[in-house]
């Protein structure tokens, strides 16, 4: 596909690069069907401000 992302952590300890971590490994797991999703928002989960984020499963073969 071609994208590529590039993350960073302003604050010591990397908390937040850790938990987008745990979530793309969790799209990895056997049973976890194309198209799950979550969406990251700063009223949800992401630092006031930050642009929203949808975090996808893709099916195999497009």
């Amino acid at each position: 596909m071609g994208l590529s992302v590039r993350a960073g952590c302003r604050r010591k300890g990397g908390h937040a690069l850790r938990s987008l971590a745990r979530l793309l490994l969790g799209l990895t797991v056997d049973g976890v069907q194309a198209w799950h999703h979550w969406h990251l928002e700063d009223w949800n989960s992401l630092e006031e401000g930050s642009a929203p984020l949808t975090v996808m499963k893709f099916p195999e073969q497009l």
